[in-house]
């Protein structure tokens, strides 16, 4: 039998998923007998833009969603990996207030000593961080944050005797214009998903949703709805184990005339916070999911 080990990866199991850094580095000893290995590094997640902060009767655009991390995946014999491995798993971004646009996410390491330089690489999540979501203005909605780009192997030079593979991360929806519109929706298609985006307000004080996370069947049975009109907040994302899924916030819905646009979701891992919605006070851009390190030995 599988022998999960969380939260102590430190431990001589064949699995050891790592949750957030509370320090600089876990340490990985790799199990006595394992003969091959398999790694999966994800990077966090960018946070959500804040919605738009103005009057009642003037347009509010709403917050961008953050981007979704990048993750890359190594199969290699054991023999070719040192007994004792070290892992740096990093926070999301933060969300947008009002004013401010989402913080950018982190990238994922496994290291052969406690630094990220590519001679000691094993493995790393990607290329760059996912971007957070844009702060909605009074003339558009918040930009959708981008997705963290692909790793190369040159990065990660201890990967060579091994099957690498790398991928891109996944972008976050647009916040609503400032003509009026929900935040932009995701579809939740691949292995993470960007935040989705907040709801904006037009100068006739018109309310509209947040964007949802859209997905049907086994992977997500149903969809994360965006906030609700008149200052919801958005839906928390969340992670899935099999198959192995991570799902964005949705966004927050308008307020449009007195009060509070409501906050985006916080991403699930690796994922990005939804935007936040317009308002009177714009709502909070949620926080982009922390990011996720898994080593399998058999």
């Amino acid at each position: 039998m599988l022998n999960l080990v969380y939260p102590n990866p430190a431990s001589n199991g064949t699995i050891a998923e790592f949750p957030t850094a509370n320090k600089s580095w876990y340490t990985w000893h790799k199990p006595k007998g394992a003969q091959m290995l398999m790694m999966l590094a994800v990077g966090s997640g960018g946070g959500g833009g804040g919605g738009f902060t103005a009057a009642a009767g003037t347009a509010k655009g709403g917050g961008g969603g953050g981007g979704a991390g990048a993750w890359s995946r190594l199969i290699i014999p054991s023999f070719f990996v040192p007994d004792v491995l070290y892992v740096s798993v990093d926070r999301g971004g933060g969300g947008g207030v009002n004013t401010d646009a989402g913080s950018a996410g982190a990238l994922s390491v496994i290291s052969a000593s406690v630094n990220n330089i590519s001679a000691n690489l094993v493995l790393q999540s990607g290329a760059a961080g996912a971007s957070g979501g844009g702060v909605g203005t009074g003339a558009a909605g918040g930009l959708a944050g981008a997705a963290g780009t692909v790793a190369v192997q040159t990065s990660c030079i201890l990967s060579y005797p091994g099957e690498f593979s790398a991928n891109g991360g996944a972008v976050g929806g647009a916040g609503g214009a400032t003509t009026g519109a929900a935040g932009t929706s995701i579809n939740a298609l691949l292995l993470v998903t960007g935040g989705a985006g907040g709801g904006s307000s037009p100068a006739a004080n018109t309310q509209f949703v947040g964007g949802s996370i859209n997905a049907t069947g086994y992977y997500l049975p149903q969809a994360l709805s965006g906030g609700a009109t008149l200052g919801g907040a958005g839906v928390a994302g969340f992670k899935i184990n099999q198959p192995l899924r991570f799902f964005g916030g949705s966004g927050g819905g308008t307020n449009a005339a007195a009060g509070v646009g409501g906050a985006g979701g916080k991403g699930g891992p690796c994922c990005g916070g939804g935007g936040g919605g317009a308002g009177v006070t714009g709502g909070a851009g949620g926080p982009g999911g922390d990011g996720y390190v898994v080593i399998i030995a058999y």
